[in-house]
């Protein structure tokens, strides 16, 4: 062997380097396929479960708000609650109903929910509409029936306002009746007459009186006709007034007081009074008056009053001179 041949360099073969080199390449690409490939896993493992956490959530929710349908059935039944309360609360569920059904088109959008979880939670969804349906039309014949008995109530009122003004009005007559009775049953007086009695008791007619004739005098009257007055016996009071207007009285022997039934009642001060023993035919009457000695007379015109059953039934006057 020469001595150029001993101190030349060995040559290396080319393929060795390239070979190298491509198994670099090739196991970047794999352990770059398997980062994509486990990230890509990760990233569906992760869409799953937030599938199925959507999914829970929604099924959850709206489970709830079937059992808040239950009891709105129960609270629908309630007879206590108002039916404007109970339209209320159908309308909050129906607005609950209606945001559930947004909450799922918004998921299917996001895809954060796949078409087949969409389409069983709306299947439940619907199946809710159709209980709200159910009880819209319960309370739409609630309103009915309300508005029947308003309608009943108003016509029961209005008969009941007819037979109230009816039985007033019957009242009113049988008042008005029981009044004319009434008034027809008072008595009436005609043919008033002054008179002075003599010391032999003879009665003689006079008007005017003269003043020294007054010691005792007597009013006759007649009591007229009257079949619709009450008969039998009664009080008839004399009540005779002075010019000043003050009743004349003694001390209690043939005066004193008579209740009255008109002029607001009370007790009416009487000069003298007779009994009468009425039958409903035209009946005369005289009531006498003897003038005690501590009373003094004097001239004028006298009022006269005759009072009986509480009523004032005739009035005439003489003159003293």
């Amino acid at each position: 062997m020469s001595a150029e041949n001993l101190n030349t360099p060995e040559a290396k073969p080319k393929g060795g380097n390239t070979g190298r080199i491509i198994s670099i390449i090739v196991g970047a690409l794999l352990v770059g396929a398997v980062s994509f490939f486990a990230y890509r896993w990760n990233e569906a493992e992760k869409s799953i479960q937030a599938f199925e956490v959507n999914e829970e959530n929604l099924t959850a929710e709206i489970v709830d708000l079937e059992e808040n349908l239950d009891d709105f059935k129960l609270q629908l039944d309630d007879q206590a609650l108002d039916l404007e309360d109970k339209e209320r609360m159908l309308q909050e569920k129906e607005l609950l109903i209606i945001e559930k059904e947004k909450r799922i088109d918004d998921l299917v959008r996001k895809n954060r929910l796949s078409q087949k979880q969409a389409d069983e939670l709306r299947a439940k969804v619907k199946s809710l509409n159709y209980y709200i349906t159910r009880y819209e039309e319960q309370i739409d014949e609630l309103k009915s029936r309300v508005a029947l008995l308003e309608g009943e109530k108003a016509e029961l009122e209005s008969k009941v306002n007819n037979m109230s003004s009816k039985v007033q009005e019957l009242k009113s007559e049988n008042e008005a009746k029981e009044f004319k009775l009434d008034v027809a049953k008072v008595l009436g007086t005609n043919s008033f007459g002054s008179y002075y009695i003599r010391s032999n008791g003879k009665k003689i007619a006079s008007n005017p009186i003269r003043r020294r004739r007054m010691d005792h005098f007597e009013i006759c009257f007649n009591i007229v006709q009257n079949t619709a007055a009450d008969k039998g016996e009664r009080d008839v009071y004399l009540q005779v007034r002075n010019p000043a207007g003050e009743v004349i009285r003694d001390n209690g022997s043939q005066s004193g007081y008579h209740p009255l039934e008109s002029a607001g009642g009370g007790d009416q001060p009487y000069t003298s009074k007779t009994k009468i023993d009425f039958d409903g035919t035209n009946t005369s009457v005289c009531i006498d008056f003897q003038t005690p000695e501590d009373i003094d007379l004097e001239k004028g015109i006298y009022d006269v009053m005759v009072y009986a059953d509480g009523y004032n039934i005739g009035s005439s006057s003489f003159e003293v001179n």
